[in-house]
C-alpha cells in the first residue's frame, strides 16, 4: 500500500477541528489495533504521525462523532 502522506496531510489540514479530534482520538484508541490487522503497520504508522489529541473527548463531542459516522 502506497500512502501519499503529503497529500494526506493537505487534506487533514483542510479538515474541522471536531474531525481532526476524531482521528487524533483514533489513533489513541484501540481501534487502531484493528486498523494494523486490517491493513498493516505502514498504514497505521501513517496516522500515528497526525498530531496526538490535546485533549478527550467528552460526551457530547462523541456523540456528534458518531452521528458523523453513522451518516
Amino acid at each position: 500500500m502506497n500512502i501519499d502522506m503529503e497529500k494526506a496531510a493537505q487534506i487533514y489540514e483542510s479538515l474541522s477541528d471536531q474531525e481532526k479530534e476524531i482521528i487524533r482520538e483514533a489513533v489513541d484508541s484501540p481501534l487502531m489495533g484493528i486498523l494494523s490487522k486490517v491493513f498493516g503497520e505502514e498504514f497505521v504508522s501513517a496516522l500515528g504521525t497526525f498530531q496526538r489529541p490535546q485533549r478527550k473527548m467528552n460526551a457530547e463531542m462523541r456523540e456528534q462523532a458518531a452521528r458523523m459516522l453513522m451518516r
